[in-house]
């Protein structure tokens, strides 16, 4: 099976339709999956993680959504080739009447109409079209996959009768005539498309990559010359993992990280980050829209394909407007030359946009000692760390473990445990004492390994941070920031830093600065837009939201954050509108559920914050929830209950307490109660009292 038909994977070449990107659904289960890292503040995911056994044993859907036939949507896990014949039933309907079926639909209305609907009838929008034709287009797009087509010679088969129809027409459709030979190039090109679909099943079989055909890394024919492009915004395209394994898919986003965060390291360009780009595909938008909707002036696309002992990775450069190819390369390596690998892709693309700009990014790689099976196992587990899932965060602290006894002086490894110890807590999966106690000895250790490592200090400050230990945080956070200036999550954190601890200024200057550096990112703005809020910049505050939300609709921690800051500006109506939106994605997040209760009672309505609180009751002994009913009571005005919930949470040592701005108007009401002064006190945060305006980034 393809699993990606549609028209942007159809090349025409002389006159010939071949079908392009072979294995692209299974590269987007796994990208899609692995998550985007960036929802620090959700309620708690499913405690299961998907296995890499198969790749449709998952239940995940794959592919482009406009084109996906209803099972494949659904995340049946027996689909088969049946879904291909619908794609092309799709491809079809497009090129014949110049809209694919319910393409005006969003996601959840698409699905819907595709499992139950049929779009009208090719001839009774273009009454042109023999009605043979017609009727094999609107069967490949039969709900049931029963009902369609077999497979692709069966539409071929069909095909050879359409073409032989002299014009029957549906008793409904007006007489009108296409020329024969118009009639015959449409059912030319469908045939083309019908055949070369039929390929996939053949490709799969292909299980190893010639390494006497490939050239050899940095050879003239292992990447074509290209002119000059000047550019300010590239689009890092996640690479397409074509491994007959889907769980080395982690390589594919390992070479992705690696290649973004080296390309945003030349002047005057711009990375949007492939996790953006990944959350926008998970939409439905191609590359090319996504170009389009983020100023980019240029893509990176390619594929990465690993066989015995071999990586092979290919790169192109796409100039996002007119389309046309700037460059392309082809490298291979041993599976022992990794880093050579990456170093050869990354400087293929810097030259590709500006000759002579890889030059500026050669150093001395640290990492290049390191034995290659521990690096991809760094690779691995920060795949695994992404999807925020209990058993998946423990494989990768498993992975982590490993890789820092082969290499016991890997730094990376080091910093990257810690990241996973501190959010194990998060997600009900570990002892808030035991994971963090192992994660502060991980940060120890990485920045003992390598005290210049921005990534070691920011994984000690967010440790510190989760343990309340605030001043040390910040020392951490500024020897990081000297070290990496330029890492807009970097800023993010310490934005996010400055905003629990008061500093509403300090926390709008960095995430402002963090915008700046990244501003696809939607936490960001989701995030300045709290300290905008807090900073008594309403305004701004929901301008700010609103960019989050728009920029991604499917993360939560994004509506719910906006929820915050219509409730900071007494706006309960508005914000309970937008936790529902937020709470419709993650149904179980303590932090929606507590400000949406909060919301309904700010908002006269006591029925439906009950509602809440019963929700909030079924979360057992997850994180969150003693600081979830902490809101809901000071929403209902119990300032004595709220207290109650507050020194629960405090008694815990909530992981959740240390994102939480416990300055906010929320807390207004028990602010001159001694006894939140005691519990500010325990948090090491006994100076808040109203946010300071004063800004204090480094």
């Amino acid at each position: 099976m393809h699993r990606d038909v549609k028209p942007r994977n159809v090349l025409l070449v002389s006159g010939a339709a071949m079908v392009a990107d072979f294995g692209v659904a299974k590269a987007l289960r796994d990208a899609v999956h692995g998550g985007s890292g960036e929802r620090p503040l959700g309620g708690a995911p499913d405690a299961s993680a998907p296995s890499r056994d198969s790749l449709t044993g998952t239940g995940f859907s794959v592919g482009t959504p406009l084109y996906m036939a209803p099972e494949q949507a659904a995340g049946d896990p027996a689909v088969d080739s049946r879904a291909d014949v619908y794609a092309l039933g799709v491809t079809a309907y497009e090129m014949l009447t110049g809209a694919a079926p319910f393409a005006d639909l969003a996601p959840h209305a698409l699905l819907r109409a595709k499992l139950t609907e049929l779009p009208p009838p090719v001839d009774a929008v273009r009454p042109d079209v023999p009605a043979s034709l017609a009727e094999l287009v609107q069967e490949c797009l039969a709900p049931q996959p029963a009902d369609r087509p077999a497979n692709a010679a069966a539409v071929v088969e069909r095909l050879s009768v359409a073409a032989s129809d002299t014009g029957r027409r549906r008793a409904a459709a007006l007489p009108r005539r296409i020329s024969p030979a118009r009639r015959t190039a449409v059912l030319a090109s469908l045939g083309a498309l019908a055949v070369v679909a039929a390929l996939g099943a053949a490709w799969r079989a292909r299980t190893a990559v010639s390494a006497s055909a490939a050239p050899a890394a940095g050879s003239p024919a292992a990447g074509s010359p290209a002119s000059a492009v000047p550019a300010s915004v590239v689009l890092v395209v996640p690479l397409v993992s074509l491994s007959e394994d889907s769980s080395d898919a982690h390589l594919a986003q390992g070479v992705t990280a690696h290649l973004a965060a080296m390309l945003s390291r030349l002047p005057s360009v711009r990375v949007v980050s492939p996790s953006r780009v990944q959350g926008l595909m998970r939409e439905g938008m191609s590359p090319d829209e996504i170009a389009r909707r983020l100023g980019a002036s240029l893509l990176v696309e390619g594929t990465l394909e690993r066989a015995a002992r071999r990586v092979r990775t290919t790169a192109r450069l796409v100039d996002a407007k007119s389309g046309t190819m700037q460059w392309a390369g082809a490298f291979e390596h041993g599976t022992e030359e990794l880093f050579a690998l990456q170093d050869d892709v990354v400087a293929g693309v810097a030259n590709g946009i500006r000759p002579g700009a890889a030059d500026a990014l050669r150093a001395p790689n640290a990492a290049a000692a390191v034995p290659p099976e521990a690096y991809e196992l760094v690779l691995r587990g920060r795949y695994l760390v992404r999807t925020r899932r209990p058993r998946a965060l423990r494989e990768a602290i498993g992975a982590f473990e490993r890789a820092l006894k082969l290499a016991p002086s890997y730094a990376p490894a080091a910093s990257a445990l810690a990241d996973a110890y501190a959010l194990l807590p998060l997600y009900g999966a570990a002892s808030v004492t035991d994971a963090l106690a192992r994660a502060a000895t991980a940060a120890e250790r990485a920045v003992a390994l390598d005290s210049g490592s921005g990534e070691a200090h920011i994984a000690q400050a967010r440790v510190q941070d989760a343990l309340w230990q605030w001043d040390d945080a910040e020392r951490s956070y500024q020897r990081a920031l000297a070290g990496m200036p330029r890492d807009a999550g970097a800023w993010q954190a310490y934005g996010e830093h400055r905003l629990v601890r008061g500093d509403a200024a300090g926390a709008v200057a960095a995430l402002e600065r963090a915008a700046r550096l990244d501003s696809s990112t939607a936490i960001t703005h989701a995030s300045l837009a709290v300290a905008l809020a807090a900073a008594g910049q309403p305004a701004r505050a929901r301008a700010e939201a609103s960019l989050a939300v728009q920029g991604d609709p499917t993360l939560a921690t994004g509506w719910m954050l906006m929820g915050a800051v219509h409730l900071f500006d007494g706006r309960p109506a508005d914000a309970l509108a937008a936790l529902s939106a937020g709470l419709a994605l993650e149904p179980r997040s303590a932090l929606g559920l507590g400000l949406a209760g909060y919301a309904a009672a700010r908002a006269g309505d006591l029925e439906e914050a009950r509602k809440y609180r019963a929700r909030i009751d079924g979360l057992g002994t997850l994180p969150g929830r003693p600081l979830a009913l902490a809101h809901l009571e000071l929403g209902v005005r119990d300032t004595a209950a709220a207290l109650d919930a507050l020194e629960r949470a405090v008694e815990q040592h909530d992981p959740f307490l240390a994102t939480e701005p416990l300055w906010s108007p929320l807390f207004d009401e028990v602010r001159p109660s001694a006894r939140f002064r005691r519990v500010l006190d325990e948090l090491g945060l006994a100076s808040l009292a109203r946010p300071r305006r004063a800004a204090t980034t480094p």
